[in-house]
């Protein structure tokens, strides 16, 4: 929309099942959008990767214009499900994160701890995976947003934990789900 809230375009994109959009951010390199949910569509529509074995983080890279997917990528585990909920950046690549309770496999290096887990995938500037890394407890843990902080060259995840002390967590629950940052 322009600034009077004009729509000055629009842009469908998704495969032939579910396709969920949790974000949507201009691109640092200021040519387009990087935008970012979760699947479970197989090549179909814009999708031009399979599920990995069930609803899989899904990121898409659009043009300014939105005129063009100039690439899209699925990451996910060994059956389960993956639910992209924020991207961030960080040195010219992006920070996916979000939740998952899917198995060890395919893009995913650890098994869930125990329900889901926070699930964190690095990828460099075109889509290719870097690294993952799986931080949880004994019960579901829910990513809701991850930061990154420069000057001391990590990142800052907050969401909420139903888990007690187990696994990553090292504090004990306070009934039901609690806020749960992790640095």
């Amino acid at each position: 929309l322009d600034a009077k809230g004009t729509i000055e375009w629009q842009r469908t994109v998704g495969g032939s099942v579910d396709d969920h959009l949790s974000v949507v951010y201009p691109d640092p390199d200021g040519n387009g959008y990087i935008a970012g949910g979760w699947s479970n569509s197989n090549i179909s529509g814009e999708k031009s990767q399979n599920t990995k074995g069930g609803i899989d983080f899904w990121v898409v890279k659009i043009s300014s214009d939105g005129t063009q997917i100039e690439w899209d990528r699925t990451f996910g585990g060994n059956s389960g499900s993956s639910h992209l909920t924020d991207i961030t950046f960080f040195k010219g690549d992006y920070i996916l994160g979000g939740y998952s309770n899917a198995g060890a496999g395919h893009d995913k290096t650890e098994a869930s701890k125990g329900g889901f887990d926070y699930w964190v995938v690095n990828i460099d500037g075109t889509g290719n995976k870097q690294w993952d890394a799986t931080i949880g407890g004994d019960q579901n843990d829910f990513l809701s947003n991850i930061l990154t902080d420069e000057n001391a060259g990590g990142y800052l995840l907050a969401g909420s934990s139903a888990s007690d002390k187990s696994g990553d967590r090292t504090d004990g629950s306070r009934g039901g789900l609690d806020y749960w940052i992790v640095r």
